[in-house]
């Protein structure tokens, strides 16, 4: 997963970027298989699209079954998972990030498929008492076994 951090004016919009990312977590993941995954990433940023980007991992089935803890320790250091809901196909929680001083709030929702997932992540920060959302889309699916590794 790439963590960017994205300017607008002053502020430094964490955006998890998940160029290279997982699907859901647990129970809304447990169909989805070990393998390479293609990913599309969106960023909308205070209502402007980005040109979408596109990127391929190998994921293990226990990377599928953790994202919630992995996501939220790519956002940075102090970040946790709060109020997990999985539900099959999809499961919600929230992020939350100690310190910095800034006012963020971070909502994921990730639905999963036999062989595909979607996420949706939106991040909301007050900058000075203006509100700036976030938005980052992603959709996956499975396209290939992962190469052997050579030892």
């Amino acid at each position: 997963m790439a963590v960017r951090r994205v300017k607008h004016g002053t502020a430094s919009v964490v955006a998890a970027a998940l160029i290279a990312t997982g699907p859901a977590v647990g129970e809304a993941t447990s169909s989805l298989g070990a393998g390479m995954y293609e990913t599309v990433l969106t960023v909308t940023i205070a209502g402007e699209r980005q040109p979408p980007e596109t990127d391929q991992q190998c994921f293990t089935k226990t990377d599928l079954e953790q994202l919630e803890a992995w996501l939220a320790t790519n956002l940075g250091e102090g970040c946790s998972v709060t109020n997990l809901k999985p539900s099959a196909p999809m499961t919600t929680f929230d992020i939350a990030c100690a310190g910095g001083g800034e006012q963020v709030s971070t909502r994921a929702e990730l639905t999963a498929g036999s062989d595909n997932f979607a996420a949706v992540i939106t991040t909301t920060e007050d900058i000075g008492g203006e509100m700036l959302e976030s938005v980052f889309a992603i959709a996956a699916w499975r396209v290939a076994d992962c190469p052997a590794v050579r030892h």
